[in-house]
């Protein structure tokens, strides 16, 4: 008596089901649990890798949970997108390195502070929130944001930020001095913590962290100035 044969269909559906079984459990080990994480990181083009206690880890193409200290790091032609837990993106330019950090505001507070620290480009586009801020902190400048699109790239110990849409304030963390940066504008905090003059929007400053999306209304664009 001849075995029976199983049809095409019923393996393609067998297969089907091994895979979606198998998936969710493979993610889970690779990334660990997405409650655990401050976000999570994908790959947009060329290599990108995360360093968490000094060891790098490949992102693959399901993008991996980021923690505590985790440091995005971008090849020469690598780019990756970053969403926040709270619900926030941060475009990474090739050759670029962005820690990421999270506090409480105060102790007992149910406000919570992200501090994304990054060697080389990103743009931000950070959503008006009650419950959580994002501030962008380069070794010479502090850069407080509530509900705007941004770039911020830190080059040759000098931090340049151009605003897209919204209001910025960038600090010198050497001089305290600070400056609003509306729309279409950009100015740097110089090597020795000079705040410089507002100017155009001009140059490679988006260059690498060109975006599609959607504009953000007026009434979620404010600026939000840093006390040092």
């Amino acid at each position: 008596m001849e075995p029976k044969k199983i049809s095409s269909f019923a393996a393609q559906r067998t297969l089907f089901i091994v895979i979606l079984f198998f998936l969710p459990l493979t993610a889970f080990c690779q990334f660990g649990p997405a409650s655990d994480g401050l976000g999570k990181v994908f790959v947009v083009q060329g290599e990108v890798l995360v360093v968490r206690d000094g060891v790098e880890k490949k992102v693959s193409g399901f993008g991996m949970v980021l923690k505590m200290k985790d440091v995005v790091k971008t090849g020469a032609t690598g780019k990756a997108k970053v969403q926040l837990s709270t619900g926030d993106e941060v475009i990474v330019a090739a050759s670029t390195k962005l820690e990421i950090n999270q506090d409480n505001a105060k102790k007992d507070s149910a406000i919570k502070n992200f501090f994304l620290s990054p060697f080389g480009k990103i743009r931000a586009m950070i959503t008006k929130s009650r419950k959580q801020r994002v501030i962008i902190k380069t070794s010479n400048a502090v850069i407080g944001v509530k509900g705007t699109d941004f770039v911020v790239e830190y080059k040759m110990e000098q931090t340049t930020v151009a605003t897209v849409d919204g209001l910025v304030n960038m600090a010198s963390s050497v001089t305290n001095k600070d400056i609003d940066i509306p729309q279409g504008k950009m100015s740097s905090v110089s090597p020795s913590g000079e705040v410089m003059a507002l100017k155009d929007i001009a140059g490679e400053i988006m260059s690498g962290v060109e975006i599609s999306g959607t504009k953000m209304e007026e009434d979620e664009m404010s600026g939000e100035k840093i006390k040092l």
